[in-house]
């Protein structure tokens, strides 16, 4: 959406736009007001284009310190879609954390994690690529419709057994045998093209 409203706005960048701006960020001085607008400027882009780009490429400017990292959001952290920053800040909402996308992304760059689909997803992230609820996930791991297996951890059954696995080729199957009952409406349309287009089970 143009944040300016109307009509989206074309934006014309050059191929290797991303690795210009991993250069210019990296000379740019953070504490320099309106840094970034003269970034934008000399690369004759919107300012708002240039700072989203930057954010998918898990660059930042440190404009306020961060609150230190919890132990338990670093253990959360592999286990969510980071192919998609916004689905990541929903994802730690839900468990009770206050996360940025763009916090979420610098963090797991640091960390050096992968931004790709995991070898294996869990129920609930496969509830947030299909765009349904994550009961509804595991009935359907349960039932055998959608293949999975179990993580070998020590749940309890008190805590609902162990969790649900399900490779991306195996979601990808379910979807594709099953296009009639997904509600395109409804998916998470960054991480469900990847599985449709085979890019998640590489």
């Amino acid at each position: 959406m143009n944040p300016g409203g109307g009509p989206r706005q074309s934006i014309d960048a050059p191929d290797n736009i991303d690795d210009i701006i991993r250069r210019e960020w990296a000379l740019l001085d953070g504490k320099k007001r309106g840094a970034v607008n003269q970034l934008a400027d000399r690369l004759e882009l919107p300012r708002w284009w240039v700072t989203k780009r930057a954010t998918k490429l898990g660059l930042v400017l440190r404009h306020k310190k961060e609150p230190p990292w919890t132990n338990a959001e670093l253990a959360l952290l592999p286990k969510v879609p980071l192919h998609s920053p916004e689905v990541c800040a929903r994802v730690f909402r839900e468990h009770g954390f206050r996360r940025s996308p763009t916090a979420i992304v610098v963090k797991a760059t640091r960390m050096q994690l992968s931004r790709r689909f995991h070898e294996a997803l869990s129920a609930h992230e496969v509830a947030v690529i299909l765009g349904i609820d994550s009961k509804t996930a595991a009935c359907l791991c349960v039932s055998g419709e959608l293949n999975a297996h179990r993580r070998k951890d020590r749940r309890l059954p008190q805590q609902g057994g162990s969790r649900w696995l399900i490779t991306p080729a195996d979601l990808r199957r379910y979807v594709l045998d099953n296009l009639e009952r997904v509600d395109l409406r409804e998916v998470e349309k960054f991480a469900f093209i990847p599985v449709v287009a085979g890019e998640a089970a590489r």
